[in-house]
């Protein structure tokens, strides 16, 4: 009986053991099945995994389309002080859109990787910001394939979203995008204040559900206008989220071509 015994606990013992070794050892692609349960949604809780190349796998959410919602977007970057902003957007489980000129990507490569990361939003704002209503198809079309081809160089991925600089567009912009333009709701006039207060008292005033709102994340006051903006939007009850997941929230399905400046609720 003694015998029976010993042998039925070293049979447990190996048995624990098997099991904490392949929990340790389990693969990202396993670890990825936890990450969308619909428990991490629920509780919002922040895991950190990286994939087979080491980089860190985008955080997933669910968004709410009974609740009130934002889309942050940023132009003319990336910049220094974006990844202020990405630790701003990290620490309250916010997302952001960024158009990007490709000329900045190249230069800020670590900063692109990590939105993306964070589960933000690539969008396209042209080459070298120039105004496509004045250029012919070919160069439009040029302006756009070399920004996303500079930022498939850095990720791996293309824009899914079209900004044209200076908000212009024409029928011959229009025709020749081959993806949803983006515009915005509500212009923040960042570039022009200068004032990090100023942004943010307009944003709080003004902003409401379904709003897209226009800043530039290579100026240093509106990085620090979102520092102070972030968690009140959040302690207000906005979703942060970004311009696709709002319009998939909203019902709506993108179109190339279409110009959008808000998804207000019905």
């Amino acid at each position: 009986m003694i015998k029976r015994g010993i042998r039925f606990l070293f049979l447990c013992a190996i048995l624990c053991f098997c099991y904490v070794t392949s929990t340790k050892t389990m693969s990202v692609r396993e670890a990825k099945v936890s990450y969308h349960t619909p428990e991490w949604s629920k509780l919002n809780i922040e895991l950190k995994l990286c994939d087979e190349n080491g980089e860190r796998i985008q955080n997933t959410r669910r968004v709410d389309p009974t609740k009130p919602m934002i889309a942050l977007t940023f132009d003319d970057g990336p910049g220094k002080y974006t990844d202020r902003l990405l630790d701003v957007l990290e620490k309250y489980n916010a997302r952001a859109t960024f158009f990007m000129v490709g000329t900045s990507i190249s230069k800020y490569p670590e900063t692109v990787k990590r939105m993306s990361a964070l589960g933000c939003e690539y969008g396209n704002h042209s080459m070298n910001h120039k105004d496509l209503t004045g250029l012919k198809a070919a160069s439009i079309e040029k302006q756009l394939s070399k920004a996303d081809a500079a930022l498939f160089k850095v990720t791996g991925k293309m824009t899914t979203l079209v900004r044209p600089p200076y908000g212009a567009v024409n029928t011959k912009v229009r025709k020749t995008v081959h993806a949803p333009l983006v515009f915005w709701s509500l212009d923040t006039l960042d570039w022009k204040k200068k004032d990090a207060k100023k942004v943010e008292k307009y944003v709080l005033k003004y902003v409401e559900d379904g709003e897209i709102v226009l800043m530039h994340d290579i100026h240093k006051t509106t990085v620090e206008a979102a520092e102070k903006l972030i968690p009140q939007l959040v302690k207000k009850g906005y979703q942060l989220v970004t311009v696709s997941e709002m319009a998939k929230a909203r019902g709506v399905t993108l179109k190339d071509g279409t110009k959008y400046f808000e998804f207000y609720p019905d």
